[in-house]
C-alpha cells in the first residue's frame, strides 16, 4: 500500500512542472486574479489526478504497472492544459507553441536520464534485479531535474512574450506554433522507428 501511495505520488507530482512552466510563462502578462485561478485549478488538478489514482490502484480495478503509468503519462497533462488555456487568453497560439517546446525539452530530459541509468545499470550501480524499482525512481531524478531547469525555461518564454513587440502579433503565433509542434511529431513518430529492435 505504501509502494502504491509513493509511485502514484511520483506520477501526478512529475507533470507539475511543466504545467507550471505553462503558467509562468505568460506570469507577466497575467492579472492577480488569473494567476489565483491558474494556481486554484492546478491544485485542485493535482489533488484529483492523485486521489482518483490511488483509489483505482488500491481497489484493483487499474493494474499498479510500468504500462499502465507510461499510459497515465501521456493523459495526465491534459487537465492542466486546458485549464491554462481557459484562464490565461487570448493566447491560444502561444499556448500551443509553450506546450510544443515544454513537451520536447521533457522528451530530451526523460532520454538523457535513461541512457544515465542505463549506463549505471551496466556498471553495476544500479541492479537489475531491483528493476521495479527503477521507474519510481526515474521519476524523481526528471521531476529534480526540471525544477532546477525551470528558472531557465521560464526566462526564455517571458523575454519572448513580454519583451518583444514586434512578435506580439496573432498571425505570427498562428504560424509559428506549426514549428515546434513538427519537431515534438518527428520525435514522438518519427525517432521509435529508428531505434534498434
Amino acid at each position: 500500500m505504501i509502494w502504491i501511495l509513493i509511485t502514484t505520488c511520483l506520477l501526478t507530482l512529475s507533470i507539475v512542472p511543466p504545467a507550471y512552466l505553462q503558467y509562468a510563462s505568460f506570469a507577466p502578462l497575467l492579472s492577480i486574479t488569473q494567476k489565483k485561478w491558474v494556481c486554484a485549478g492546478y491544485a485542485v488538478c493535482f489533488m484529483a489526478e492523485t486521489l482518483v489514482l490511488i483509489y483505482l490502484f488500491l481497489g484493483g480495478q487499474w493494474s499498479h504497472s510500468i504500462f499502465m503509468f507510461k499510459k497515465l503519462y501521456s493523459l495526465l497533462w491534459i487537465p492542466y492544459f486546458i485549464w491554462a488555456v481557459i484562464i490565461i487568453r487570448p493566447y491560444f497560439f502561444r499556448h500551443i507553441y509553450v506546450f510544443a517546446l515544454r513537451t520536447i525539452f521533457m522528451l530530451m530530459l526523460h532520454t538523457f536520464i535513461y541512457y544515465v541509468f542505463y549506463v549505471f545499470i551496466h556498471l553495476g550501480i544500479l541492479p537489475v534485479s531491483e528493476s521495479f524499482l527503477l521507474y519510481p525512481l526515474e521519476l524523481f531524478v526528471y521531476t529534480i531535474s526540471y525544477i532546477l531547469c525551470l528558472p531557465f525555461l521560464i526566462r526564455y518564454f517571458n523575454e519572448i512574450f513580454r519583451n518583444d513587440h514586434a512578435l506580439s502579433t496573432r498571425v505570427y503565433w498562428k504560424y509559428i506554433c506549426v514549428l515546434p509542434c513538427l519537431l515534438l511529431a518527428e520525435s514522438l513518430f518519427l525517432s521509435p522507428s529508428l531505434s534498434p529492435m
